[in-house]
């Protein structure tokens, strides 16, 4: 989720002595919730309110550990996940050995279909499609040219429902890869999206994620990860579920 944006973001802030660090996926410390409780909480507050999802796509699915947490609430539903790297392939061919109904297509995700290249890391969380060719020059990493895909495509593909829930992960390409689900805005019922605090990239801001969202009919809805600043433990980046406005997560009960 963080790595690719993680080392973006640092090599500009090493210059004024600061760094993002992520937090672990099962970090207790104090003031960094583990990763997977905040997961497991909204999972549970979505199946207490009678949200039955049949189809879940986890995009940027990485070592499919957000599908495993939402498997242990929605062990019904079929799971589509979409990762590039192929170094991922035994942690995702075990989620889809346990799971009912699941396949991994190995591309990125995207606005159109197509090729893209994405670096390669030595950490693979922070291999991604938007490190620019002249950074990975730099730091003499490998680049790879891979399947993109548009969720638009996958879903009509699929033979499933329209997904009840999108997990995105797309390392500063979030919206990218909104703009190849048309077919999805006003039926998916909750969309996770990384948001960041501070304005690592023109098109992909706090206000810009906001703003792009509400004028498609989702509204913020909950938190499930937060990641710090190590120089002044400010938050920094946040995976954020957006709900539809008028779907069934937004009751008018009042507080």
């Amino acid at each position: 989720m963080k790595g690719s944006l993680v080392r973006l973001v640092n090599r500009p802030l090493s210059l004024v002595g600061a760094k993002i660090v992520a937090t672990g996926h099962d970090s207790n410390e104090p003031g960094h919730p583990s990763v997977t409780a905040l997961r497991l909480r909204l999972f549970n507050q979505l199946a207490r309110k009678g949200l039955r999802p049949r189809h879940i796509v986890d995009v940027g699915a990485h070592k499919a550990h957000w599908s495993r947490d939402a498997h242990l609430i929605f062990p019904d539903a079929a799971y589509t996940l979409i990762e590039p790297q192929a170094e991922m392939k035994p942690d995702i061919d075990r989620f889809c050995a346990d799971a009912k109904n699941a396949k991994w297509i190995m591309a990125g995700a995207g606005s159109t279909n197509g090729e893209m290249a994405m670096t390669i890391a030595p950490r693979p969380d922070s291999s991604s499609f938007a490190t620019p060719a002249t950074s990975a020059q730099t730091d003499g990493l490998e680049r790879r040219t891979l399947p993109v895909v548009t969720l638009d495509s996958v879903c009509k593909d699929s033979g499933l429902p329209a997904p009840t829930i999108v997990k995105i992960d797309a390392e500063g390409l979030d919206l990218d890869v909104m703009l190849g689900a048309q077919s999805l805005l006003g039926v998916t019922e909750l969309f996770f999206l990384e948001l960041p605090l501070f304005d690592y990239w023109p098109n992909q801001s706090f206000h810009g994620i906001v703003g792009f969202m509400k004028e498609r009919g989702y509204e913020p809805y909950d938190i499930t990860d937060l990641n710090r600043r190590s120089s002044d433990d400010a938050l920094a980046l946040m995976e954020f579920a957006f709900a539809k406005r008028d779907g069934v997560l937004r009751d008018k009960q009042g507080w």
